[in-house]
């Protein structure tokens, strides 16, 4: 098994999100499952949407270690959260950040 490398995404990697949403789309298909592949999904999500959660921070890869291919790919909004309550509340102990996410 390869090494994988976990990083964040830049704008430009937009075109790879949008791909791996559409090979996702086909194995629903294939599959007969009814998410992503029965909803207006790309639109919804467009490439401009994945360029700006890039530049917000909050967009991150898996990534082949040997040769960078990203693997798989998502958004942590919860970041932007923990930054804001960060801010306003000042550090939080692993303890007080479970009761936030419950």
């Amino acid at each position: 098994m390869d090494n994988c490398i976990f990083r964040a995404m830049g704008p430009e990697e937009a075109p790879r999100m949008i791909e791996l949403v559409r090979e996702r789309i086909a194995w629903m298909d294939r599959e007969g499952l009814q998410s992503w592949n029965t909803s207006d999904y790309l639109e919804i999500y467009p490439q401009d949407y994945y360029e700006e959660r890039a530049r917000e921070g909050v967009l991150f890869a898996l990534a082949r270690a040997s040769d960078g291919k990203i693997l798989c790919a998502g958004q942590l909004p919860f970041l932007i959260l923990w930054e804001r309550i960060s801010v306003l509340c000042g550090p939080l102990r692993s303890t007080e950040c479970w009761y936030l996410w419950q």
